[in-house]
C-alpha cells in the first residue's frame, strides 16, 4: 500500500499547490474523470514511507500559505 500527501490551498477563490507552486503564480482546476472522478488537474503527489516525511512536507507548504492580514482593534 502506497501513502501520497499533497498541500492545497484555496485563496480568493483559486486552487494553489503550496508544494510546487510557493510563490503562487499558477492556479490549478478542478476536472472530473468517468474513471478517475474529481480531482485536481496538476497538483503534486509525494510519496510519503513514515509521518516525519509527511510533517516535513507540511511544513515546507505551510511556509507558502498566502495569509490574508487583518486588523485587530484594540
Amino acid at each position: 500500500m502506497s501513502v501520497y500527501c499533497s498541500f492545497i490551498q484555496i485563496y480568493n477563490e483559486k486552487l494553489f499547490d503550496l508544494l510546487q507552486d510557493p510563490k503562487q503564480k499558477n492556479p490549478l482546476n478542478i476536472r472530473e474523470d468517468k474513471m478517475q472522478g474529481i480531482y485536481v488537474e496538476g497538483l503534486a503527489e509525494y510519496v510519503v514511507q513514515n509521518e516525519y516525511d509527511c510533517l516535513t512536507l507540511l511544513k515546507r507548504g505551510e511556509r507558502s500559505r498566502a495569509v490574508r492580514q487583518t486588523k485587530m482593534n484594540l
